[in-house]
């Protein structure tokens, strides 16, 4: 065994890119900031909002219901309402800094009688890797109203995103990847990439285990763990490290440019591992 190197698949991929951006016009540190406790079940794609839920400060309005119609005020560059779904005790919003936005799915994660905390994958226009900060709310005047917008923090409960921990070990000609602890992946959204790698797809296309199951469909679980051959056992490994999605931005994940530097050295071998839309670096 030469190289070991382990990999956390957190639910803060691509955080920090929107949300600090978001946070930075809310004026507030997207490292700042309470964590929460998970509650339960509330996922609300974007594209099941009814007409009725987007009526600017109805008081039957639902959390998740007013952080879509606050995207929905960015991409049409309301300000005017952008601002009335705003918190008084936030800062101005300055929409025409901001990206337009799709909110593809949002999960209440947190909430009491008067805040509430929303998880959501947001797309920006143009960008092809959907971004996952938190939204914090608070009732005023009988009406939910946003108060901060900030990143998925590694060790934060989420509800869209898993967070895993996989494990990486070379030996004889081979990469073996191992799910080690964390939560489980639908099969489905798991693949491997890599320069200098046999075999690259999808989890269980090239061989991989998926023991578990998550509503009926095949997942993969700790102890779970797929073994892809390399091309060039000659060549030496990249840099191996843990991943962290704070790095992640929508021109390419660090991880594309780190293997593009270390290819230029030399190094060829490069194994990456992509949960749906986003890209993990494990070396």
């Amino acid at each position: 065994m030469d190289r070991r190197a382990m990999l956390r698949l957190a639910g803060v991929t691509g955080t920090a890119a929107m949300a600090g951006c978001l946070a930075d016009s809310l004026g507030t540190d997207p490292d700042d900031g309470d964590e929460s406790e998970s509650n339960g079940d509330d996922e609300t794609p974007a594209d099941e909002q009814s007409e009725d839920d987007t009526t600017d400060g109805g008081p039957e309005r639902s959390p998740a219901e007013t952080v879509v119609a606050f995207y929905e005020a960015i991409a049409d560059g309301d300000v005017d309402r952008v601002h009335d779904l705003q918190h008084d005790e936030a800062d101005p919003y300055d929409v025409d800094d901001e990206d337009e936005f799709t909110v593809e799915a949002t999960e209440t994660i947190a909430t009491d009688d008067d805040s509430a905390t929303v998880e959501t994958l947001v797309t920006a226009d143009g960008a092809s890797v959907a971004l996952g900060p938190v939204v914090d709310l608070e009732l005023e005047d009988g009406a939910w109203r946003v108060l901060e917008v900030s990143p998925i923090r590694p060790d934060d409960d989420t509800a869209l995103r898993p967070n895993a921990t996989f494990e990486v070990d070379r030996e004889n000609g081979s990469q073996r990847i191992t799910h080690t602890a964390g939560d489980d992946v639908r099969a489905s959204t798991l693949s491997v990439r890599g320069d200098g790698l046999e075999q690259t797809g999808a989890w269980t296309d090239i061989g991989g285990d998926a023991s578990a199951e998550i509503d009926g469909e095949p997942a993969v679980t700790a102890g779970d763990a797929v073994t892809v051959g390399v091309a060039d056992d000659d060549s030496p490994l990249g840099r191996l490290g843990r991943w962290d999605g704070r790095r992640r931005t929508r021109r390419g994940s660090r991880c594309d440019r780190l293997g593009d530097r270390e290819r230029r050295r030399g190094d060829s071998v490069r194994l990456c591992v992509r949960i749906a839309t986003h890209t993990d670096c494990c070396n």
